[in-house]
């Protein structure tokens, strides 16, 4: 299965294709309390994840659970009631590094497992992570959000639970974010992975609905602050760099350590072109560009978000405190 991760950017919904992580050792069944087991077919997100994480204990002791979602075309017709689907993603993170694996379900078994080069942790994995599956399930995130307006058939829907997002409030925090396309343009519902309670439902462009005032647009254009976090990044000014980025990228200390690990392992970068993407997307608080690097890591480093060579990496910018700063670093468009 070739599966569509939605990853909620801020402003606005990106589509990406990416994998996940695990690890060996006794395995704890995953609780399948709240999944509602009756009717449909396919496998619950629970089901899925018990299916998932043997392989995933067998790359990793302590794999945790870290993206799961369903392929949309393999949702039951009831899948808002049951929370069952055909074919899942199940990706996994460990402590030990930001790597990840993902083991892919389908019919009832793993159709494949395998570490993922262009998946990455980037927050840090809470001590209170559900381990190897969801506290919540689809079907109880489901019902959230229909209480909040989601149709019971939802047209076009997305549907995917991380710990991983760049909205401060709930990064590094499970939820289950479900969305759909409505007559006013689309809607987000966001379900908090450990009460089941919504967190917010929000529009296309990641606002929340009803929110009608937008922030001012920073002076200056935003290219020069990724030229510059670049060029810093080259001149070994990883402190520096790090400033450049936004608070909710920074992170909290530990995230800040990883980053300043991570910069540590480039020997030169160097931006050779910024190309203007998404821009139908673009507001006062958010833009998108596609960068152009050339990279040499130094000898011994292991690559992941950097590796040597002429790589495309994907960058948003967002306002914040008056100024742009960097957003979000990705391999993935």
């Amino acid at each position: 299965m070739k599966r569509t991760t939605i990853v909620l950017i801020a402003v606005i919904i990106i589509c990406l294709s990416v994998a996940g992580c695990g690890g060996g050792g006794a395995v704890t069944p995953p609780d399948t309390g709240g999944d509602a087991s009756g009717g449909g077919s396919g496998l619950t997100a629970a089901e899925a994840a018990r299916v998932a994480v043997s392989e995933a204990r067998t790359w990793s002791a302590d794999a945790v659970l870290w993206e799961l979602g369903p392929a949309p075309e393999t949702l039951d017709a009831n899948w808002t009631r049951n929370g069952r689907a055909g074919e899942w993603f199940v990706s996994y993170a460990r402590s030990s590094d930001q790597r990840c694996f993902t083991v892919d379900v389908e019919n009832g078994a793993v159709a494949r497992a395998e570490e993922d080069a262009t998946m990455s942790r980037r927050v840090a994995i809470p001590s209170s992570a559900p381990r190897d599956a969801p506290r919540v399930s689809l079907a109880q995130a489901a019902s959230a959000a229909r209480d909040a307006g989601m149709p019971e058939q939802p047209n076009e829907p997305a549907v995917f639970y991380t710990f991983d997002s760049p909205t401060q409030a709930w990064d590094g925090k499970p939820v289950w974010q479900l969305g759909c396309d409505s007559p006013e343009g689309g809607r987000w519902y966001i379900v908090d992975g450990m009460s089941g309670k919504l967190i917010a439902v929000l529009d296309v462009l990641g606002k929340p609905v009803g929110s009608e005032t937008e922030p001012a647009k920073p002076a200056g254009d935003a290219r020069e602050v990724i030229k510059e976090f670049f060029a810093l990044l080259d001149a070994g000014e990883g402190e520096q760099a790090l400033q450049l980025m936004a608070a909710r990228a920074r992170g909290n200390d530990q995230t800040r350590s990883m980053w300043l690990v991570s910069f540590e392992g480039i020997d030169s970068i160097a931006l050779t072109k910024t190309e203007e993407r998404l821009k139908e997307n673009w507001s006062n608080s958010i833009q998108y560009y596609r960068c152009s690097l050339t990279i040499r890591l130094k000898p011994g480093e292991q690559p992941g978000l950097w590796e040597d060579g002429t790589v495309t990496r994907y960058v948003s910018v967002t306002a914040e405190d008056g100024a742009w700063k960097i957003a979000e670093i990705s391999m993935n468009p």
